[in-house]
C-alpha cells in the first residue's frame, strides 16, 4: 500500500509540476500578449495623432487654396484695371489733338456763320434794291 501511495504522490507531483510549467507558460504568454496590446495601443495613438495632424494640414491647405483663388482673382482684376488705365492714358494723349480739332471746327463754324450772314445780307439787299 505504501508503494501505491508513493506512486500516487509521485504521479501527483508530476501533475503538479506539469501544471506549474503550464501555468508558467500561460503567464509568459499572457505577459507577451499584454506587451503586444501595449504596442498596438501605442500604434493606435500614433495613428490618431497622424490623423489629427493630417486633418489640420487639410484645413490649412483648404485655407491656402482659398487665398490662392482670391489672389488669382485680384490679379485678374488688376490686369483688367491695367488695360482700362492704358486705354484712358491713350484717350488722355488724344486730348490735345481733340482740343486742336475742336478749335479748328469752332473757327470754321464762325467763318461759315459770318459767310452765311453776308450771303443773307446780300440777298436782303438784292431783294430790297433789286
Amino acid at each position: 500500500m505504501i508503494d501505491v501511495l508513493k506512486a500516487k504522490i509521485s504521479e501527483q507531483q508530476q501533475q503538479q509540476m506539469a501544471q506549474e510549467m503550464q501555468l508558467t507558460t500561460l503567464h509568459t504568454e499572457r505577459q507577451e500578449l499584454h506587451e503586444q496590446v501595449e504596442v498596438q495601443h501605442k500604434k493606435w495613438q500614433e495613428a490618431v495623432q497622424k490623423i489629427q495632424t493630417l486633418e489640420a494640414a487639410q484645413v490649412v491647405n483648404a485655407e491656402n487654396e482659398q487665398k490662392l483663388k482670391e489672389l488669382e482673382n485680384k490679379m485678374t482684376q488688376q490686369e483688367q484695371d491695367s488695360v482700362i488705365v492704358k486705354n484712358m492714358r491713350s484717350d488722355l494723349g488724344r486730348i490735345p489733338e481733340l482740343e486742336k480739332e475742336l478749335r479748328q471746327l469752332k473757327e470754321k463754324n464762325a467763318y461759315c456763320r459770318s459767310l452765311a450772314q453776308l450771303v443773307l445780307e446780300n440777298c436782303y439787299t438784292y431783294i430790297k434794291y433789286g
